[in-house]
Formats: structure tokens, sequence, C-alpha cells
């Protein structure tokens, strides 16, 4: 796979649209509130070496939610959210964008979202 982020070769045409739920440790105050703040969002192949698809920064309002836009067909990705106070976060499998959009939230802890967490 080519690392659109710096080339913009091979992109697909068409934009997609992320919603995520992200909550940035040492900025939540633990009563849903956060400091707003950007993050850099990354979409990973699936395939072992996770080779870089396309990344974008995303602003992360006080609710933990923000979207960006990624030029990406209907391929599952991994989510990789990093932030320059955080610890780097991958989504527990790929997801796909349907008809453009994909919702994701990281907070649900029940729903294992986050890779690592069983």
């Amino acid at each position: 796979m080519t690392d659109h982020s710096k080339s913009g070769a091979n992109k697909p045409e068409s934009a997609s649209t992320p919603n995520l739920t992200v909550l940035i440790e040492g900025f939540y105050d633990g009563s849903l509130a956060m400091i707003p703040d950007t993050v850099t969002v990354e979409l990973r192949d699936t395939s072992p070496y996770y080779l870089l698809v396309d990344k974008t920064k995303i602003f992360i309002n006080s609710d933990g939610n923000g979207s960006g836009n990624f030029a990406v067909d209907g391929t599952p990705y991994y989510i990789v959210v990093k932030h320059r106070n955080g610890i780097e976060t991958w989504s527990a499998t790929p997801q796909t964008f349907i008809s453009g959009t994909l919702t994701y939230d990281f907070t649900t802890a029940a729903a294992n979202n986050a890779y690592g967490i069983t």
C-alpha cells in the first residue's frame, strides 16, 4: 500500500468521514468533560507490516467527539489514534467505512474497542 498521507497518489475520489469518540487521559476530568484538543488519526492496512494508508488531524471537542475526512474505499482498516501526550491506541479490529461513514467509540470498554482490552 502507498503512504497516501505523503504522496497523495492512488487516493480514491470520494471522501469518507470517521466519527470518533476518544477521551485523552490527563485532558479528561472523569465527569464527561475534556479539554478540547487535536489528535492524529491514521488508517493502517490489516496485513503485517500494517502500512500507513492515510492520516489526518481531527479536533476532539469537550465531549470527546470528533470527525475528519479520509479518501478511502470500502476496505477494512485499523484506526490508530495518536496524541502528543497520550498512548497510541489502535482499534481492536479492522473497521470499514460504509457509505462513506464510520462511527467508532474508543471509550466503550465493555465492547473491547481498543486493541489489547480483554
